[in-house]
């Protein structure tokens, strides 16, 4: 089974699901083979993750709501990726 975490895992959890067998993948490592990611409030883009995707096709962040201080949006920017919301659309 592939596995993708949004939100960040404790370590050990980690190695408990690898060590049965299942492939999990981190939420940086995910965004090279996209374009673009839309996210809500719980998911945390910042820093690590947005290392973890340079280099790839990853080009664009939409938070979906209102604010953006789940994204590291100055890091994203100095790093290519666009950063958006939508403020107007509700929750």
């Amino acid at each position: 089974m592939r596995i993708l975490v949004t939100d960040g895992m404790d370590k050990g959890a980690i190695e408990k699901v690898r060590a049965m067998g299942h492939e999990l993948v981190e939420l940086g490592k995910a965004l090279r083979d996209f374009d673009v990611a839309i996210i809500r409030s719980k998911t945390k883009l910042r820093a690590k993750q947005i290392d973890e995707a340079k280099g790839s096709r990853f080009k664009c962040v939409i938070r979906a709501g209102v604010g953006l201080d789940n994204i590291d949006v100055q890091y994203a920017k100095d790093n290519g990726i666009e950063v958006k919301n939508t403020p107007k659309s509700p929750s």
